[in-house]
């Protein structure tokens, strides 16, 4: 029985093609954003947002029924075996959506904004969030845009405020991200920073291997390079690593 897929134009195809193939990799995370880069389409938050949909759809329905997961990718014109079906219902049971529709930045600008409210009970302003993430002010409302369409913000009049619930959005991998960036420049991210070392210190022993991450309480940003299994270079210093984040 055909699922009956119909894609506003060929690009969604090709990025959840892409993003299936990526995650039968071991320990790849990798995001609908950093999709969409590695296929060289430009930033288009309204293509973004329906792969991601797409795909958060196709998770609830494969954890309710694994052969879902078989009749979508015969329609994607990708082939099907065991391993492939258990290792994506596995993810769709673990993963949470917002890891693979946030960007890194969007999931700073989240932590900030989530952060601030819990130790001041405010929202902070367009540029008190540009400063503590490091990024301009088009790229913070377009971060706003985005975890408008998440539902963590909700705006009236033109200000923004906490949508109800939005405690959902503090426990597991939802905010966080940990990007590895390979010699080639490819970019994909991992569940956990060990993924990083486990990965930088055996796949790629011979390459020079980057984590680019944050503080797993915060929005400081962390950035290692190891070559050889060592780390030669760690901003800040001496970060610690722990399983399940940084």
């Amino acid at each position: 029985m055909a699922v009956g897929l119909r894609f506003r134009d060929a690009r969604e195809a090709q990025v959840i093609q892409h993003l299936l193939a990526e995650w039968q990799k071991p320990l790849r995370l990798t995001t609908v954003a950093q999709a969409m880069a590695s296929l060289g389409l430009p930033d288009d938050d309204d293509l973004r947002w329906r792969v991601a949909q797409r795909l958060r759809g196709l998770w609830r329905r494969v954890v309710r029924d694994p052969r879902r997961y078989v009749q979508f990718r015969q329609e994607v014109g990708l082939p099907v075996d065991e391993a492939t079906i258990e290792r994506f219902v596995q993810q769709a049971c673990q993963w949470h959506p917002l890891s693979i529709i946030l960007d890194e930045e969007e999931k700073l600008v989240a932590r900030f904004l989530l952060t601030l409210w819990q130790k001041e009970r405010r929202l902070p302003t367009r540029a008190e969030v540009g400063q503590a993430v490091r990024i301009d002010l088009t790229k913070v409302d377009r971060a706003f845009g985005m975890l408008e369409r998440i539902g963590l913000l909700a705006r009236e009049d033109g200000v923004y405020h906490l949508r109800r619930g939005y405690q959902r959005f503090l426990g597991g991998l939802g905010l966080t991200f940990h990007t590895v960036v390979l010699p080639t420049g490819e970019r994909f991210n991992v569940p956990c920073a060990i993924d990083y070392l486990l990965l930088a210190g055996r796949t790629y022993r011979g390459h020079r291997v980057v984590l680019e991450d944050a503080c797993h309480h915060c929005w400081e940003r962390i950035r290692i390079v190891m070559e050889e299994g060592q780390v030669v270079e760690a901003v800040p210093e001496e970060p610690i690593v722990y399983r399940g984040g940084t």
